[in-house]
């Protein structure tokens, strides 16, 4: 499974840069996220932004047709995470 890095070992709130779309991801990789910490994955799709909530660990789908996103991580507890684009 190929990936494209979009936040690593990351032990704080924080907020991410703008990545654009290449038009091969196909979805979301969080890996060591604790309980009590949250991703929002900030989508533009045609000029506006569409939120999505992720609490738990696993791969998730991501919505075609999205021309950048940013990643922010919430409610931490020092956890290492990471989270990854899966690509085709």
């Amino acid at each position: 499974m190929k990936t494209r890095l979009v936040l690593v070992t990351c032990y704080k709130d924080f907020q991410g840069p703008w990545v654009r779309a290449r038009g091969d991801e196909t979805g979301i990789r969080v890996l060591n996220l604790a309980d009590g910490e949250r991703i929002v994955v900030d989508r533009e799709l045609n000029g506006s932004l569409e939120p999505t909530l992720i609490s738990s660990n696993g791969t998730f789908p991501l919505a075609k047709g999205w021309e950048r996103l940013k990643v922010r991580k919430e409610g931490s507890m020092n956890s290492p995470t990471r989270v990854d684009l899966i690509v085709a």
